[in-house]
């Protein structure tokens, strides 16, 4: 698909428009996160995971410390040892999302926002100009953080019975009522040609058809 062809497939799907989109390479964001100095966040235990195939090695001690570029990517990726696998890293992405605007928003200024869109975008996929972006890195300095909301496309996880594999079970009315609120939805819009409701599990089904809380949370709820 790439970028173009994901965000068309979003805006059919969702109801939704895209404005613009970032890709962001590995190193990319180890670059972003050493030009703010790193970022300090709390791990609740150590996590360490190894995959010599991919050349992914995560050793994280647990406590209270400030992440370097290198430790960043660590955590954002580690998933092996999570009781519900990406579910719970996702929720430490956005933990780190968090911290990261947070200490962003304490380090931006207008004489150092140029530096700090220059460190990323040599690794960046956008269609977005490097003018609108250093725009939008000033802008970042005067919102809150009560004012960025962080949530996940309502769900649960589910496990195939035909192949055993994990999967993420959209709950379409909750995630339609959040796409409406939060991006401007259509009422009516979300999901029109089902490509989200597998046809013949009935598990499956059940929770497409099931409506659930949604969980939406400020930056200053999840730092």
């Amino acid at each position: 698909l790439g970028e173009e062809g994901m965000c068309r497939f979003f805006e059919d799907s969702m109801g939704i428009e895209i404005d613009g989109y970032i890709s962001l390479e590995l190193e990319g964001f180890r670059a972003l996160v050493a030009s703010i100095g790193g970022v300090e966040m709390n791990i609740p235990r150590r996590l360490r995971y190894s995959d010599p195939e991919q050349g992914l090695y995560i050793d994280l001690p647990a406590g209270l410390q400030t992440l370097d570029g290198k430790q960043a990517e660590m955590l954002v990726r580690y998933r092996s040892g999570y009781a519900r696998g990406d579910l719970d890293r996702l929720d430490m992405q956005k933990r780190f999302l968090a911290a990261f605007f947070v200490q962003l928003k304490e380090r931006i200024t207008p004489f150092n926002v140029y530096s700090i869109v220059s460190a990323a975008f040599p690794y960046l996929k956008t269609n977005i100009s490097a003018t609108e972006l250093v725009s939008i890195g000033l802008n970042a300095i005067s919102v809150q953080g009560e004012d960025i909301s962080i949530a996940t496309i309502s769900g649960e996880d589910a496990i195939s019975a035909i192949s055993g594999g994990s999967f993420y079970v959209v709950c379409a009315e909750s995630a339609s009522e959040l796409l409406i609120k939060y991006f401007r939805a259509e009422y009516g819009s979300f999901d029109k040609n089902r490509c989200f409701l597998h046809p013949t599990l009935d598990t499956f089904k059940k929770i497409y058809q099931k409506k659930v809380e949604n969980k939406v949370f400020s930056v200053n709820e999840l730092k």
